[in-house]
C-alpha cells in the first residue's frame, strides 16, 4: 500500500469513528499533502490526518512502514505537536499510527508526550482511536464499523482483598 492510500485507509477510519448521530459540533477531515496546520512558530507543518470536532483537534501521523516505527519518529510529531498546539485554540491530540508496530522505548516516550500509539494494518484489521471512541476491525469476523458501547470501571474489593493496601 501507498503512503497515501494508507493516510486515506486511516482518514476513512477515522471519519467513521467521529460521525455522531446529531453532526454537532460540526466535523471536518483533512488527510494529504495539502493538509497543512501552522505552529506558533509560523512553521507550515503537513499533517497526514487530522480530525476537528469543535474546537478539539485530533492529528494522526501515519507510518505505513515494513518495519517497526522508531523512537525518532516519535521525537519528529512530538515537535510538531509542541508548535501546533501553541498556535491553536483549543485541544489538540496526537496519535502515531503504524501498520506493524514499535521499537522498545516508542511506549515511554509517546506516554510522556501524550501521544497516542494505534495500529491499522488494513481496512478490516485495526484498532484506532478518535477522542473517546475506539474502532476496532477484525479480519472476516465483523464488519468494517460494528458498533459497541463499553463502560470502564474499577471491580468492587472482595472481601479476601486486603483492605491495608493503599488504592491505585
Amino acid at each position: 500500500m501507498k503512503p497515501e492510500e494508507y493516510e486515506s485507509l486511516v482518514a476513512s477510519i477515522a471519519t467513521q469513528l467521529s460521525r455522531r448521530a446529531d453532526q454537532s459540533p460540526p466535523l471536518e477531515v483533512l488527510y494529504g499533502r495539502t493538509n497543512l496546520w501552522q505552529g506558533d512558530s509560523s512553521f507550515q507543518h503537513q499533517i497526514d490526518v487530522s480530525v476537528t470536532i469543535g474546537d478539539r483537534a485530533y492529528l494522526f501521523e501515519c507510518k505505513c512502514w515494513s518495519s517497526q516505527v522508531g523512537t525518532d519518529a516519535v521525537l519528529t510529531f512530538a515537535a510538531r505537536l509542541c508548535d501546533i498546539r501553541g498556535a491553536y485554540k483549543g485541544m489538540v491530540k496526537g496519535s502515531l499510527v503504524t501498520t506493524v508496530g514499535w521499537d522498545p522505548g516508542v511506549e515511554t516516550l509517546a506516554r510522556y508526550f501524550e501521544i497516542g500509539l494505534d495500529r491499522v494494518a488494513s481496512a478490516t484489521e485495526f484498532c484506532l482511536r478518535v477522542g473517546d471512541r475506539v474502532g476496532v476491525g477484525f479480519p472476516e469476523a465483523l464488519p468494517l464499523f460494528e458498533s459497541v458501547s463499553a463502560k470502564v470501571q474499577r471491580a468492587p474489593k472482595t472481601s479476601s482483598e486486603d483492605d491495608s493496601r493503599s488504592p491505585d
